[in-house]
């Protein structure tokens, strides 16, 4: 299948579901988001530490500790008594508070977000100063197991002197079992404090140590309600949802793009393509002449007309395409009487193949020639009387816009099961019911009536200039 097959059946065929699809989820999702009041934000910013950190290990470890201080509820809960606003702390510090930090350094961005301008800048200074100060009291915490653990090795290292210094009193060696013991146990006291001092030291000097505000917000931004991002993005997830439906649909129900394309699989002929309005079929002089040719040079009769269309359309078109056959031939006829002598009409009708001459296919050999006195007719399929022998008969599928798939089976089923040839295809466009511009279309017709009828195409072999 061509690329602009597919893109008639999927695009064209479906626009206005495609459209549809991709419009109202945009639509929706734009005035939704517009519709939402809008919020302000305030940045403040701390220094978590002192000493810059050696790696970024470092810096996402003090944006964690930050983070973690910032959203904590009771922080939270104290800011904004400290910054007198009526807020909830849960709320605000699951949803309203972001931290972020600024490059590789040990500074960290609070930005507090809220409805209303005054209380998002009062709530980010009053939380920017607690935070530093959770920060600086969990260094004092640290520095105070520092001093009690130090304490503690002292004392432990006063102690073993006094035990050496009473046994040497004694007379007792420092060698006794029970006395080493001892000893034993309190070295390892002391070796196990100092091993937690040197870990307080070494987290104390990695530590949050200095915490202090840089900067307090003095104004509030406005942040963007993306309605036109989030507008775009509603389109393209309906137009992918409408190319999935379509591509399912079109899966399990395959049509085609058009009747010649239907004319290519069955290696047909198109001949040609008939309007359907309101008023019933309407039929040109050129597709009446292509039926014609093509009839004589399969040396048929009768058209059966059949197709996946309704059937009262089938039957008048079929009735009106019986009549102009009619009035053709009579109008073929005054045409021929109306010649010179020695002259002969160009096109070759259905009344003159099936006189007595013999027709005879471009390489010399003579086909079975028609029904003496037999002119060609056409009806539709549904009123073909059955044990009625048909003169010549031969099938035309008559298809519309995107018809179904499984009509050239059909037909193919058909034509087996008659043996009757398929002349070929015959395409139905249907007009819209309403002009686009009567008014104008009317005016047009009452001013010059004579003037479209001169425009109108004069049966072939006709004598009038």
């Amino acid at each position: 299948m061509e690329s602009g097959e597919a893109l008639r059946r999927i695009f064209w065929r479906y626009r206005w579901l495609l459209a549809a699809l991709v419009l109202i989820p945009c639509v929706l999702v734009g005035a939704y988001r517009e519709s939402r009041t809008p919020t302000f934000a305030a940045k403040a910013d701390i220094q978590a530490q002192t000493s810059a950190p050696d790696a970024s290990t470092q810096v996402l470890g003090i944006l964690s500790r930050v983070t973690a201080v910032a959203t904590s509820p009771q922080v939270v809960e104290s800011a904004i008594k400290k910054a007198g606003v009526d807020r909830n702390a849960v709320q605000v510090a699951q949803h309203q508070i972001t931290t972020g930090s600024l490059n590789s350094s040990a500074v960290v961005v609070i930005t507090v977000t809220d409805k209303d301008r005054s209380v998002a800048i009062k709530l980010c200074q009053a939380l920017a100063s607690e935070v530093t100060a959770q920060l600086n009291q969990l260094g004092s915490q640290t520095s105070q197991q520092i001093t009690e653990l130090t304490k503690q090795q002292s004392q432990l290292e006063t102690r073993r002197d006094n035990l050496l210094k009473a046994l040497s009193t004694a007379g007792l060696s420092s060698t006794d079992a029970s006395a080493q013991a001892d000893l034993a146990e309190l070295n390892a006291v002391e070796t196990q404090l100092a091993n937690n001092l040197t870990a307080q030291q070494q987290a104390r000097a990695n530590g949050f140590q200095g915490a202090a505000v840089i900067s307090l917000p003095q104004v509030a931004i406005g942040n963007s309600r993306h309605a036109l991002v989030d507008a775009a993005l509603a389109a393209i997830l309906g137009l992918i949802v409408g190319l999935l439906i379509v591509a399912i649909r079109e899966a399990i129900h395959p049509t085609l793009p058009d009747p010649a394309a239907g004319a290519r699989e069955l290696n047909v002929l198109h001949l040609g393509t008939v309007e359907l309005s309101n008023a019933g079929p309407e039929l040109d002089e050129g597709f009446l002449a292509r039926l014609q040719l093509a009839s004589d040079r399969r040396s048929v009769n009768t058209l059966v007309l059949t197709g996946p269309i309704a059937r009262p359309e089938l039957t008048a078109l079929a009735s009106k395409l019986d009549d102009r056959l009619r009035g053709s031939r009579s109008m073929a006829k005054s045409a021929e009487a109306s010649l010179p002598p020695g002259f002969a009409i160009a096109v070759p009708f259905a009344s003159q193949s099936n006189g007595k001459q013999t027709a005879r296919r471009a390489n010399g050999r003579s086909t079975k020639p028609p029904f003496e006195g037999q002119e060609l007719r056409a009806t539709a399929f549904s009123n073909v009387v059955p044990h009625l022998v048909l003169p010549e008969p031969a099938l035309v599928l008559v298809l519309p816009e995107f018809a179904p798939k499984s009509a050239l089976e059909k037909v193919s089923e058909l034509a087996m099961a008659t043996g009757w040839p398929l002349l070929g295809i015959v395409g139905i466009h249907r007009k819209p019911e309403r002009p686009l511009f009567p008014a104008f279309k009317e005016g047009a017709t009452q001013a010059d009536p004579q003037r479209q009828h001169q425009h109108q195409r004069q049966p072939i072999g006709s004598s009038k200039s």
